[in-house]
């Protein structure tokens, strides 16, 4: 079972909010229609569904979202939070190796029987 959604602390806000242009005054509080994004993505509601919600209208967060996913501003909120992480480890702040995991199997079909046999794919 998945725990309930908390709001973003203070500590987490100040480093989301690096990332997003907030000098300008707005109508819904920033802070407000982040926390709803990750709301509506731990708890898989529909866009629609905001309406019986505490949060801005769907249209309004939707917007935001789109917007912020075109920036790609997601990824690099995640990718600031991995680096402070490692470095809270005493790491290198950027991985120094990757590691990529692949598994084969057999064709769809094969063609060639012998080939299949030597593989032990039947």
């Amino acid at each position: 079972m998945r725990a309930e959604y908390t709001p973003k602390t203070d500590s987490e806000w100040q480093v989301i909010e690096k990332f997003l242009n907030t000098e300008r005054k707005r109508k819904h509080d920033l802070r407000e229609i982040f926390d709803c994004i990750c709301w509506l993505t731990k708890t898989g509601l529909q866009w629609s569904e905001l309406v019986k919600t505490r949060f801005p209208p769907w249209q309004i967060v939707y917007y935001y979202f789109r917007i912020w996913k075109a920036k790609r501003i997601f990824f690099a909120i995640l990718r600031e939070v991995v680096r402070a992480e490692r470095i809270r480890q005493n790491r290198l702040p950027k991985a120094s190796m990757g590691e990529i995991d692949s598994q084969i199997g057999p064709p769809k079909r094969c063609k060639r029987r012998n080939v299949c046999k030597r593989r032990n794919w039947y």
